[in-house]
């Protein structure tokens, strides 16, 4: 997570919870596509 955010990205979990060491599911990506994978993510159920 800190590799990351360090790196400009955002951390959250597959439902965009800021905390995802709760939630045991981590999405980690770059600032554009984040928004978009956790759409599609929302899509498939």
């Amino acid at each position: 997570v800190l590799f990351v955010t360090e790196a400009g990205g955002m951390v959250t979990d597959v439902d965009g919870a800021a905390d995802p060491m709760t939630a045991g599911t981590i999405l980690a990506s770059n600032l554009e596509l984040h928004p978009q994978v956790l759409q599609r993510l929302k899509a498939a159920g």
